[in-house]
């Protein structure tokens, strides 16, 4: 007579599979909303790496080319996030040597930025929609230029920017916007 030998069972019980589901539900509950912390960071770190990349591009092409440099926000953007819409970074030939940036004066282009995700914003403290480098480097008034870079949380860290007379710029990591 034969024997029917049984081969071991393969496959996960129902239980081991609930079980599973339980701990991804769980993992992912935890791990979704410092996600989006994380996406929102990044957001506003991008955002300050290409202000910081547009202004010492501008201050470097001034001083390179012996000639000026604008960073000019579209005119088209509205009173707040001006900066936020994009901006562009252009050669300058002050052809009346006056230290103004005036119309026919702006060179072609070097570089376009795009705008920034819809919940970053980049304010200037003052409404400037025009930061401009002589030759030398130095920005064309003597007063610094501020500008605000913040998301859609209130009262989280954003990042501020002070342009000095001197064309330098420094980056406050701990600004608290509004």
């Amino acid at each position: 007579m034969d024997r029917v030998t049984l081969s071991p069972q393969r496959g996960f019980t129902l239980i081991e599979l609930m079980v599973t589901v339980a701990l991804l539900a769980i993992v992912l509950t935890l791990g979704i909303p410092s996600f989006t912390t994380f996406i929102q960071n990044s957001r506003l770190i991008t955002g300050a790496n290409e202000f910081a990349t547009a202004l010492s591009l501008a201050r470097t092409t001034a001083i390179k080319e012996g000639a000026g440099a604008v960073i000019q926000a579209p005119t088209t953007s509205p009173s707040t996030n001006e900066w936020g819409q994009g901006f562009t970074v252009s050669v300058w030939t002050d052809t009346d040597n006056d230290n103004v940036v005036d119309s026919g004066e702006v060179g072609a282009a070097i570089r376009t930025f795009s705008a920034f995700d819809t919940n970053v914003t980049l304010d200037s403290a003052t409404g400037v929609r025009t930061v401009a480098f002589i030759h030398t480097g130095q920005l064309t008034g003597t007063a610094a230029l501020v500008f605000n870079l913040c998301d859609s949380r209130t009262g989280e860290i954003g990042r501020q920017f002070t342009v000095n007379s001197i064309g330098s710029f420094d980056l406050d990591r701990d600004y608290t916007c509004p």
